[in-house]
């Protein structure tokens, strides 16, 4: 899906430092059209670095400017990077807590981590949060996760499930980093 790299990068090509808070949420806008065009579905979170606005990017893509991203990839202004070797299945939400950075979607694996639906990529590597069981329901079994929040250092999931890593949560869960 090179048509996502080359619209980000025309609107960063010209950008100065103290553009790129419009330029962003042009690229925001971009993207979001670029999804209801192709019917891809993409989840985007946008970080800054003192003025430099990172930008992550999940979504049915395997490839990101040229680059083999497997349904995720970061953009800095001007390149994109994988992360890792991303997701077995698309994501439906990201969240970003300094350094970590939390999906939640349909995979079942991040990079090599076992992780059923929900897992965090800490710059070098993918981990499960919590225990790696993930969601569940009383309809199909496996519950699903649509949004993540970050809050006081805790993260709260919200979804379509029952239990999260077998415990008790109906449609919302906080995960302080324990467990």
């Amino acid at each position: 899906y090179n048509a996502i790299y080359n619209g980000i990068f025309y609107l960063y090509k010209y950008a100065h430092s103290y553009l790129l808070i419009p330029f962003a949420i042009l690229s925001l806008l971009y993207l979001r059209r670029l999804a209801n065009r192709t019917g891809m579905r993409i989840v985007i979170a946008i970080t800054a670095l003192w003025l430099l606005y990172i930008i992550y990017v999940g979504g049915d893509f395997t490839k990101a400017g040229g680059i083999a991203a497997n349904r995720i990839a970061r953009w800095d202004g001007s390149r994109w990077y994988a992360l890792g070797d991303g997701l077995n299945n698309t994501p439906r939400a990201i969240a970003i807590d300094g350094a970590d950075i939390y999906v939640a979607g349909d995979f079942s694996t991040a990079g090599a981590a076992s992780a059923n639906r929900i897992a965090v990529w800490d710059g070098t590597a993918w981990a499960p949060v919590g225990t790696g069981e993930g969601t569940a329901d009383d309809f199909s079994g496996q519950g699903y996760i649509h949004a993540l929040a970050l809050m006081g250092g805790e993260l709260y999931i919200g979804g379509d499930f029952i239990t999260i890593d077998g415990v008790s949560a109906n449609n919302i869960a906080r995960w302080d980093g324990n467990g």
